[in-house]
């Protein structure tokens, strides 16, 4: 995936420590970008918050000045016993979560838009998947879709390459119509590859959602060319472990595209190839 903005490892050891609710210990011995991170966020006040000082140094939360002086002393003992390596007690605090969210809000805001500007730019999919996976431990499973159009070369040889962009555009409209609010579209900046990131639904719901989808793109019709009938190849993967690798994933559900590529016999009729199923299902207009 390459570099990661630092936000979403902020993000994503934030996470952690809201899972672990009554709080962990750390020990890094050596310098690492997780020990740096850790004291940073103690430091700001995200972790080992005022709540957390009153457990482990009982101090009067009556009084702000003594509190403020806890605190800042405390702040200063875990970031040094942290340095050296010994191990600290962690947890997340108010701000902390406040923190969180505001992260998430940065990391969806201002995304570009595909060549068609139907659905979103593919560059933001390795993000918002890793944002999804993180939380479906707590809102439930992330589904991850990968689609290609079926017979898109016949249409560019048969009618000239410029024929494609009906064709496409048509696809991208009927996936975007379908998926609504659900989940998220993507598609780079050429060809018609579409990624989708579809969270919170169960599996059996995001099967339905993905067969939807096929059927609408089986219904669809091009004005120039009306008998032109599209279809697509669907691989659909899951996941409900927060530390499941978004790489592996979209992996997994691209290996399941291609095994629904290879079984479309024609293009009149759309496959849909299921994580941990072996049958692909045939999806047809009339389905």
């Amino acid at each position: 995936m390459g570099l990661r903005d630092p936000r979403l490892e902020e993000f994503e050891y934030l996470s952690e420590l809201e899972r672990a609710w009554s709080g962990r210990t750390e020990t890094h011995p050596k310098d690492t970008p997780r020990r740096r991170l850790i004291a940073e966020l103690i430091l700001s006040g995200c972790v080992n918050g005022a709540d957390y000082l009153s457990k482990v140094h009982p101090v009067s939360l009556g009084n702000p000045r003594e509190l403020q002086q806890s605190l800042d002393g405390s702040r200063v003992r875990d970031i040094a016993l942290l340095l050296k390596g010994h191990e600290i007690s962690v947890k997340i605090s108010h701000q902390g979560r406040v923190r969180k969210s505001e992260i998430e809000q940065q990391l969806k805001s201002g995304r570009d838009r595909e060549p068609f500007r139907v659905l979103i730019s593919k560059r933001h999919f390795q993000v918002d998947l890793r944002l999804a996976i993180i939380k479906c431990e707590s809102q439930g499973p992330v589904s991850v879709g990968v689609i290609d159009m079926n017979g898109l070369k016949a249409i560019n040889d048969t009618f000239g390459h410029g024929a494609g962009d009906e064709p496409i555009r048509s696809y991208l409209l009927a996936v975007a119509g379908v998926l609504e609010t659900k989940g998220e579209a993507y598609r780079g900046d050429g060809g018609d590859e579409v990624f989708l990131v579809i969270p919170t639904l169960a599996f059996s719901e995001a099967t339905q959602l993905a067969k939807a989808i096929l059927r609408q793109i089986n219904n669809e019709r091009l004005a120039q060319w009306p008998d032109v009938r599209l279809s697509a190849s669907f691989g659909l993967a899951w996941t409900e472990d927060p530390a499941h690798s978004p790489d592996d994933l979209s992996r997994n559900a691209d290996e399941l595209m291609y095994r629904a590529k290879k079984a479309s016999k024609d293009t009149s009729t759309s496959r849909l190839a299921l994580q941990g199923a072996e049958e692909i299902e045939v999806i047809g207009q009339d389905i």
